[in-house]
């Protein structure tokens, strides 16, 4: 989308855009690799003239960074933040910060001691601010057919650090229909 005219625009009747994974890898607390809204910004000012209707995609996962001598060396899916908390061998160090006390095995990954994790997820707040940005940037979507919202991943355990109610606002704010619940 932001390098069009390089890229080209596909030959669709409507698009997604996936509105994530637009920051940096990075050992510094602020640098957010899943969602950065300065570097968002980047990308919505050629959105209102993209050729076709948009769809929207929100990022609802979470991951963790493994930190070596503060570099990142490695990228630890699916690990939300939150389960850190209970590993023995790890000491909070910060907002979602993690330091190891002893060299051991989690997820996969050997942690040396001294080695750190960071967390990132975003909170509903985060994910509200998000939709309140991307969303005046967005064409309509055409009257005979809502905007589709997707969240990605879509897993018991993302959903769990996201309100129901707050995503059916979203999907509200972004002129989507939610599908009805499950009938049981």
């Amino acid at each position: 989308m932001k390098y069009r005219e390089r890229t080209g625009v596909p030959p669709v009747e409507r698009g997604m855009l996936m509105f994530y994974n637009m920051g940096r890898f990075s050992a510094e607390q602020r640098d957010r690799a899943i969602f950065d809204a300065a570097s968002a910004d980047k990308y919505l000012a050629r959105l209102h003239d993209y050729p076709l209707p948009l769809d929207l995609a929100l990022p609802i996962w979470s991951w963790t960074l493994h930190l070596r001598d503060g570099e990142v060396l490695d990228l630890l899916q699916s690990t939300d933040p939150q389960e850190l908390a209970d590993v023995a061998f790890l000491r909070r160090s910060g907002h979602d910060r993690y330091v190891a006390t002893d060299t051991a095995f989690f997820r996969g990954a050997l942690l040396r001691e001294g080695d750190e994790l960071k967390g990132e997820s975003l909170s509903p707040a985060e994910l509200s601010a998000a939709v309140a940005q991307v969303l005046p940037k967005l064409a309509p979507a055409p009257s005979s057919s809502p905007r589709s919202l997707a969240l990605f991943d879509l897993s018991e355990r993302n959903l769990r650090r996201h309100d129901s109610s707050r995503l059916e606002q979203l999907f509200v704010s972004a002129g989507s229909r939610p599908l009805p619940p499950p009938q049981r």
